[in-house]
């Protein structure tokens, strides 16, 4: 487990210094050390390089852009409502609260 653990992890730092590492846990006797190896791998060869974007992350980084660079759109009910529309939501009557007491005897 210790092993499937450090492989893990080393996936997680993303650094391709430990790909020798990665590759000879690949022949490992366990299979989750084994699959740890794997997905790392697969985690540190998908990484972009340094100064080089992803596409997805240079999509979202235009949209970003775009949204503050956008003047902000007025909305369809914004107009202002008179004091007198908006609506009373305060009860009309509180209704009674009656004490109970657990000490009281109800003989009825």
């Amino acid at each position: 487990m210790g092993r499937a653990a450090a492989a893990f992890a080393t996936g997680q730092i993303l650094d391709e210094d430990f790909k020798p590492v990665l590759e000879s846990l690949l022949k490992d006797a366990s299979p989750q050390v084994r699959s740890q190896a794997l997905r790392s791998l697969m985690r540190i060869k998908r990484q972009p390089k340094p100064g080089e974007m992803g596409i997805a992350a240079v999509e979202v980084a235009d949209a970003a852009v775009a949204e503050d660079t956008a003047p902000p759109e007025p909305a369809a009910d914004a107009t202002p409502q008179p004091a007198e529309a908006v609506p009373d939501l305060t009860p009309a009557s509180s209704p009674e609260v009656v004490p109970i007491s657990a000490d009281r005897d109800d003989k009825g």
